[in-house]
């Protein structure tokens, strides 16, 4: 997960330095920017005493940017602590994906090829006025 979090969630996917003693050092100060973002958060939570809350990697992540960049038209902003604390997954239990039962397979047997016959005589003369009506 902590990979995950450094390629999808931090944006280190490729690496932005443009020399080689850059990108040598780039992935270790990215993982420890990453981790020093993760352990405030939690001792955030530990602080508070909400040990069975989870902290949400992108949620402190946004939270800790909204810090050092503050949107111009958001106004006054809450102290960290404060956001970091709200900053933890939801307990909306999610299902496995594999469960899903859309698109739903086809899978019924194939009709094959229609066989048309002759109408028996009964058949006929039900469908005597129908026809009439439509060829009138």
């Amino acid at each position: 997960m902590f990979y995950r979090s450094l390629k999808q969630t931090f944006g280190r996917g490729k690496l932005r330095s443009t020399s080689p003693d850059h990108a040598v050092s780039e992935p270790s100060w990215s993982l420890v920017a990453l981790a020093g973002v993760k352990l405030l958060a939690v001792e955030t939570l530990r602080d508070a005493r909400r040990y069975r809350q989870r902290s949400s990697m992108a949620q402190a992540l946004r939270e800790v940017r909204r810090t050092f960049w503050p949107d111009r038209d958001a106004g006054a902003i809450s102290p960290l602590r404060e956001r970091l604390l709200a900053a933890v997954h939801d307990t909306y239990h999610r299902r496995r994906k594999k469960r899903r039962r859309y698109p739903q397979k086809k899978r019924g047997e194939r009709t094959g090829i229609a066989e048309i016959t002759p109408g028996t005589r009964d058949q006929q003369l039900a469908a005597t006025p129908y026809l009439a009506s439509i060829l009138a």
